[in-house]
């Protein structure tokens, strides 16, 4: 007969058994303890975090589209929405006229209400429209592309600083440029283009080849066009003007 095994007393085995537990179970406490302080590290390093705003911005912003389905109708409603907002803040002035085109919107100055004749600097309630002007646009999509195209009419230019209407006509585009790239936008998403007279809306002069001094007037504007952000776009000659500008 095969001798039995010694058997404990219940109290010392219970004992034992929960011995052998506590050994099995006590590498949880080290991974929780790991755990902790993998949980502290990360929350630390969020905490002393320096975020880009505008792009984590524009990272939500794009989120955002994805999960809402974005298309097309989505730019068609930013538009509308721009053309409102833009009309909002000129409601009371006769020198602006907007309307929608293909890929954004074209807005429409009479230049003699930016600029002195024969002068390229913006005045300074036309230089304050276009600064709130630039806050409406960024606040609908930051990523829009801006062009500036400035007209002339078809008289010769008498001018010490600029050679022709062509000169004219870019620098002018410059000067409403620099206002958006002075308020946020990239250089990347702006251009300046200056046509001189070469694109009179109506003739300048009459069946007998006098001037039309009403004529002259609406010919003498400048062209701002906010176009969707896909659109692949042609610098002119107001950007090379700018360009030579800057590295003189």
């Amino acid at each position: 007969m095969q001798e039995e095994d010694e058997q404990l007393p219940p109290l010392i085995q219970s004992a034992y058994d929960q011995e052998d537990a506590d050994e099995g179970e006590a590498w949880l406490i080290s991974y929780a303890d790991m755990m902790t302080l993998v949980a502290c590290f990360f929350i630390l390093m969020t905490a002393f975090a320096s975020y880009d705003t505008k792009s984590f911005s524009k990272v939500a912003k794009e989120v955002k589209k994805y999960f809402r389905g974005a298309n097309v109708q989505d730019k068609d409603e930013e538009l509308t929405e721009l053309i409102t907002k833009i009309r909002a803040i000129t409601q009371n002035r006769e020198i602006v006229d907007i309307k929608s085109i293909d890929n954004g919107i074209e807005i429409k100055f009479n230049s003699e209400y930016f600029f002195e004749t024969a002068e390229a600097t913006l005045k300074q309630d036309m230089e304050s429209l276009l600064s709130v002007m630039v806050d409406v646009i960024i606040d609908v999509n930051e990523e829009f592309i801006i062009e500036a195209h400035g007209h002339t009419d078809s008289r010769p230019l008498r001018s010490r600083r600029f050679k022709d209407n062509w000169e004219l006509s870019a620098a002018r585009s410059v000067s409403v440029i620099r206002v958006f790239e002075d308020n946020g936008f990239a250089k990347d998403q702006l251009i300046a283009i200056g046509y001189g007279s070469s694109r009179p809306e109506i003739p300048d002069r009459d069946e007998s080849g006098d001037f039309i001094a009403k004529n002259l007037s609406r010919n003498r504007r400048v062209i701002l066009l906010v176009k969707k952000p896909s659109e692949q776009l042609k610098l002119g000659l107001g950007h090379i003007y700018q360009e030579n500008n800057q590295n003189n």
